[in-house]
């Protein structure tokens, strides 16, 4: 008799499911059957090859590898080998028949990093596995943090959130899971549509209120609060409101040790608003301004 095949692998592709064959032998017949339980049958028992159906449903195939389709029913897929009326039960894996998770993004929204994707049909829970500065290297990656979402949580939330992630190269990979029998069993990530990527820059939250003063009122004080000790240098700009194709002038500068500045509006030629914005070129940071209403920055 053959020896006993190894566990068949399972993979995403095109929408369906891919399961690799065992190695071929000369004058071995190797066949994949689906069971939607655990078969009853242990791995390496020799029956005769005309109980296979008590193992499971054999699934068409090419000598090499079988498709299956992904409809969301947990399953489990044996490899049998076959020969002179006889056959070897392989060890079964556990599949969740689910898709693989695509359409993956990051984005922020207030101080949560998000991610959001397309839930594979009949997905009701994900596991999202996420890292800084590294990959995580598979589902559940021990050295990675690992959370669990479900389709309802998603759909309140509208996403997966994370408060407050680390500063750094965030990496996450989000995977469709389900239990089977039990057990919880993950899809195969085949693509880097599971993947995301974005860069989590230091957020800075600083407000500002400002003061007229001097002959003629032409002179604004400028005063600057939070972001102490992180604060990059601060532009105090005028964006004339009748030319909006014309850059902000630069006013002023508040150092990064800085309380206040005091700028003078007598080179202003026309009506302009008052902003306070980062020098990208001093600092890479999530600038959050909280400023003054409209109608108190107007200068005309």
């Amino acid at each position: 008799l053959p020896p006993m095949p190894s566990a068949p692998t399972a993979s995403t592709v095109n929408g369906g499911i891919r399961i690799e064959l065992p190695e071929p032998l000369t004058g071995v017949t190797a066949r994949i059957v689906r069971s939607a339980t655990r078969p009853p049958i242990d791995a390496g028992t020799v029956i005769d090859a005309r109980r296979l159906e008590e193992v499971g449903a054999a699934l068409a195939d090419d000598g090499h590898t079988a498709f299956d389709e992904c409809d969301g029913r947990p399953r489990w897929y044996t490899a049998i080998r076959t020969t002179e009326g006889q056959a070897v039960i392989g060890q079964p894996i556990a599949h969740p028949g689910l898709g693989e998770v695509e359409g993956l993004t990051a984005t922020t929204d207030g101080t949560d990093l998000v991610l959001r994707w397309n839930w594979p049909i009949g997905c009701t829970e994900a596991l999202v596995t996420w890292a800084i500065d590294r990959p995580p290297t598979h589902p559940g990656d021990p050295a990675a943090r690992i959370a669990k979402c479900t389709n309802t949580t998603y759909e309140i939330k509208q996403g997966w959130r994370l408060p407050t992630p680390p500063v750094g190269q965030f990496h996450g990979l989000v995977v469709a899971i389900a239990r089977v029998d039990g057990d919880v069993v993950h899809t195969a990530t085949t693509s880097d549509a599971s993947r995301v990527t974005r860069l989590v820059r230091p957020r800075i939250e600083v407000s500002w209120t400002l003061r007229r003063s001097g002959m003629l009122r032409r002179s604004v004080q400028v005063e600057v609060a939070g972001g102490e000790g992180r604060r990059p240098p601060l532009l105090i700009v005028a964006r004339y409101t009748d030319s909006a194709d014309v850059p902000p002038y630069r006013l002023g500068v508040i150092g990064p040790d800085d309380a206040s500045a005091t700028v003078n509006l007598a080179d202003l030629k026309a009506p302009a608003v008052l902003e306070l914005m980062l020098d990208k070129a001093e600092m890479d940071c999530d600038l959050v301004v909280a400023s003054p209403p409209a109608n108190e920055r107007v200068i005309s």
